[in-house]
């Protein structure tokens, strides 16, 4: 019979007192690949944390061996001013006493394991020079040199091209016929069925259901998947459109035309992410490309937890007065103390972040509370028009919830936003319109508050 590698029963997080897993329950046994999937917010990202040790439980029973589960999310980086060769041998595995017995075996096996598993990767190949898809297949090498049994790829695929997501999970099914199980993350359907043993579909906090392989269906999961969060997203219909009528907040020409209204969320999706990001790069011009910050009257929210807009070694209050600095400082360019004061304590209270989090730096907050942050600064920096970049990116479901509330709340006062979402059932029944990219190279913008479930299931597989 197989050994049990993982048993996780009856799971429940919180944070701030909102659930995020609900009664979350899942097995992995030795040898296993198994896909954990689910549309942003589900939770998924949330269970790979709490393996990783970054998010408590609050009850339920998690039964694994200890040092034994490596979690690799597109956060990980490998130590960049090393050669790939140097972080390889940081795996925790290496004996000590057969290394010194044998100095030159640890290089032979190093070499050794690129040349069969990644041949394009070179020993000497600086860590920081490698492309993430490159530098996740290095990370997935050490966690097996480290003697990982069961290794975690939390979304690593979706940032991944075609080519490079065939390349990782030909890697992985290569190394699970060595011995560890694996556990991926993903939110797309097709590309688990094959290969992956089983398929555990998570919904709002929660495994709904577990297909094996003679149950593959791709409909079934897709349906399984979109079901609750397609549904839940009404709740959050964005306000009433202004008239667009003389009021647009934007207007882009080029290949792919249009005008941004006031008061307007207009979704943009484009499954490969190519032609959306292009259009991202074309919005934010050519100075945009290096600093991810108020552009001519443009906000910028990026899916990289907003490390690019918020400084996490600064207090909460000291980043929104970098954002106004320059807005409402003296003749001398120097801020008056009382509006120093004011802004440092009664800004930050009024997004709700807690008074005893406000002397602390902002990596300290959870991840709502930065979401907040890093809005509230594109908005006191004097954006009109928001750019937001895969906010449900990862995100748990109290993110996800607060960052539907706070985009209305702006839109219903006059702000045109363009949401961008690699995930179409993060736009639908939210936003007014929807810019959908083609495969076959065609756009059309659709009425995003009356698309069906259908479109949104086709989207996933």
């Amino acid at each position: 019979m197989e050994k049990e590698i993982l048993r996780a029963v009856d799971l429940h997080t919180e944070q701030e007192r909102e659930p995020l897993l609900k009664g979350f329950r899942l097995q992995v046994f030795s040898g296993e690949l198994v896909g954990l999937v689910g549309l942003n917010g589900s939770g998924k990202s949330t269970f790979a944390k709490v393996l990783g040790g970054e998010v408590p439980l609050s009850r339920g029973t998690l039964a694994l061996e200890a040092g034994s589960v490596h979690v690799i999310q597109k956060e990980t980086r490998l130590v960049s001013n090393l050669r790939v060769a140097e972080n390889l041998v940081l795996a925790h595995g290496w004996k000590p006493a057969r290394i010194l017995s044998d100095p030159g075996k640890k290089a032979r096996l190093v070499e050794a394991l690129l040349r069969e598993y990644s041949p394009r990767v070179h020993k000497d190949d600086l860590g920081g020079s490698l492309s993430p898809a490159a530098q996740c297949q290095v990370g997935i090498l050490k966690a097996f040199l480290g003697g990982a049994r069961l290794i975690v790829l939390d979304r690593i695929l979706e940032y991944c091209s075609p080519k490079e997501e065939r390349e990782l999970l030909n890697l992985v099914g290569r190394l699970k016929a060595k011995g560890p199980s694996f556990l991926v993350t993903y939110n797309k359907v097709a590309p688990c069925l094959e290969g992956f043993d089983r398929l555990a579909v998570v919904r709002e906090g929660k495994v709904v259901r577990t297909l094996h392989r003679d149950e593959y269906s791709p409909d079934l999961a897709a349906q399984l998947m979109a079901g609750g969060d397609f549904r839940r997203n009404k709740v959050h219909q964005a306000p009433a459109v202004r008239d667009r009528t003389g009021a647009a907040a934007l207007s882009v020409e080029g290949p792919v035309p249009f005008v941004l209204g006031q008061g307007e969320i207009l979704g943009v999706h484009d499954g490969s992410r190519g032609r959306a990001m292009a259009l991202f790069r074309q919005l934010l011009g050519e100075e945009g490309k290096e600093h991810l910050a108020v552009h001519r009257g443009i906000g910028v929210l990026s899916e990289a937890l907003f490390e690019h807009q918020i400084l996490p070694g600064w207090k909460p209050g000291e980043n929104l007065l970098l954002a106004v600095a320059k807005r409402v400082s003296g003749p001398l360019g120097i801020l008056p103390g009382r509006v120093v004061r004011h802004m440092a304590r009664t800004l930050p209270g009024e997004m709700g972040i807690p008074e005893g989090k406000l002397d602390l730096p902002a990596r300290n907050l959870e991840r709502d509370q930065q979401f907040l942050l890093a809005l509230r600064k594109a908005v006191l920096g004097g954006a009109k028009v928001l750019l937001v970049e895969n906010p449900f990116q990862g995100a748990d479901l109290v993110t996800k919830e607060l960052a539907y509330q706070r985009l209305g709340e702006l839109a219903a006062g006059g702000m045109g936003i363009l949401l961008f979402s690699g995930d179409l059932g993060d736009l639908a029944g939210f936003c007014h319109r929807i810019l959908l990219f083609q495969e076959d190279g065609s756009w059309s913008i659709r009425d995003g508050l009356a698309m069906g479930e259908e479109t949104v299931v086709q989207s996933i597989l």
